[in-house]
């Protein structure tokens, strides 16, 4: 409990610091509404009217509830106008829109990813950057980089990302207390990790579980691993890290068996709701779900240390209006309203604000605190501090894919040739971002 006063202590400080200067050299939140991050942001939507459509992916449990809020918050405010709102299952989702795309229907507003460096510059959307000139100070810029294209010399932003997720390592603090494991000072080690991970394992539970992707990189990184260079240009799959890192948690299922092949891991119950595993690499977009659990205490935990200190798994979840809305002056005030106090209250259920003075807000941290995790603020500490991307070039998903394969390649079989594999997917994933 001590540590954790004093991550909060800490967390207090860094957002006097960041606020002070933020406050020094941008001109945000200063005579706004009471409504607005941003002066005069809710002014400018006062004459809107009409029907858009909006579609996204269903990313967590609380998604479809949170955009139905914002949703019924934009039209309360906004008599006249109509959001017809299209969630979509997130294996669905891209197909669709594609298919959408191609035949000039999609929604008036779409969520998206990393596809602005080409969705953008083939014209299915449309240039945001001087209608959201006055809101792009106050957004946490390592976020908004991801939505921006070049064009004619210069950069435009094609897109705004409406939240930040992460990834967290999540701990079933019963499990831990009945085992006898005290909550872990941020200065663990990897080592042990797998010793609180043994001694979590049993009949009933695993110690832990391997899961691939962006949710990996938190354990990753103190490897000094990572998929790409920062610069997204080179692949390093097949590092000397990262195959460090691959063979380390290749071990925590075959050597140390603390953990289960995933193909033996449950699709029908998620893995630490439902107990079944104790320490869990997770994120932020399953917070709705998991303050549901009545079974069990639980929080985040810090990430254990390596050879490197690790970075935390920060990335933007986006909207763009595409060219197909028929709209716009609606589709332009739906969007901004997104960035009011709120709507970012709202969204901040599900993960982390973009508008930097409310992310940094101490009420705002408490308040998540208090619905759980209750270690909240050692998340938003270390998206601040640092908080990194994984593979965000055009070709994610692509990317992601190849890495999915090896995975399941490595993580299922008691004796694979890893570094062949490795090599072999470091390969295509290279292929993809030269293409």
């Amino acid at each position: 409990m001590k540590s954790k006063n004093k991550l909060i202590k800490n967390l207090s400080n860094i957002s006097k610091t960041r606020r002070s200067f933020l406050r020094s050299t941008l001109a945000i939140g200063a005579g706004g509404t009471a409504l607005s991050l941003f002066p005069g942001l809710a002014a400018r939507a006062e004459n809107v009217s009409g029907t858009i459509r909006y579609s996204n992916w269903i990313g967590g449990p609380g998604d479809i509830e949170m955009w139905e809020n914002v949703i019924a918050a934009f039209e309360a405010a906004h008599p006249g106008t109509k959001i017809e709102y299209e969630p979509v299952a997130w294996t669905e989702y891209w197909t669709k829109l594609n298919t959408q795309f191609a035949s000039r229907s999609a929604p008036d507003i779409i969520g998206f990813q990393m596809q602005s460096r080409t969705w953008g510059v083939e014209g299915r959307f449309e240039p945001l950057s001087e209608p959201f000139a006055d809101l792009l100070d106050g957004i946490v810029d390592s976020q908004l980089k991801v939505t921006q294209a070049p064009i004619n010399g210069g950069m435009e932003q094609y897109g705004l990302p409406f939240r930040m997720v992460g990834a967290s390592l999540f701990g079933n603090i019963s499990s831990m207390k009945a085992a006898g494991i005290d909550y872990p000072s941020e200065d663990w080690t990897i080592d042990d990790f797998v010793a609180a991970a043994k001694r979590l394992t049993n009949a009933d539970q695993w110690g832990t579980a391997v899961t691939g992707g962006p949710v990996d990189l938190n354990q990753a990184s103190t490897f000094g691993a990572r998929p790409t260079t920062l610069d997204y240009s080179t692949a390093t799959f097949n590092s000397p890290e990262y195959t460090e890192f691959i063979k380390w948690q290749h071990d925590l299922i075959y050597k140390h068996k603390v953990a289960p092949a995933p193909a033996d891991l449950s699709t029908q119950k998620e893995p630490f709701s439902s107990g079944a595993v104790a320490m869990f690499p997770s994120a932020s977009w399953m917070y709705p779900g998991y303050r549901e659990i009545e079974s069990f205490e639980w929080d985040i935990l810090p990430d254990p240390i390596g050879s490197h200190e690790p970075k935390t798994y920060a990335g933007p979840d986006n909207l763009g209006i595409t060219t197909d809305s028929k709209n716009k002056a609606l589709a332009i005030a739906f969007l901004r309203f997104v960035f009011t106090r709120a709507s970012q209250t709202i969204i901040a259920s599900t993960g982390m604000p973009v508008v930097i003075d409310y992310l940094l807000d101490e009420s705002r941290i408490a308040k998540e605190a208090a619905s759980g995790p209750a270690n909240y603020g050692y998340f938003v500490k270390g998206a601040v501090e640092r908080g990194e991307g994984y593979a965000f070039a055009p070709p994610f998903f692509e990317i992601l894919g190849h890495i999915n394969d090896a995975y399941a390649l490595i993580m299922n079989e008691e004796s694979p040739d890893i570094d062949g594999i490795l090599a072999n997917a470091n390969a295509r994933i290279q292929q993809a971002l030269d293409a």
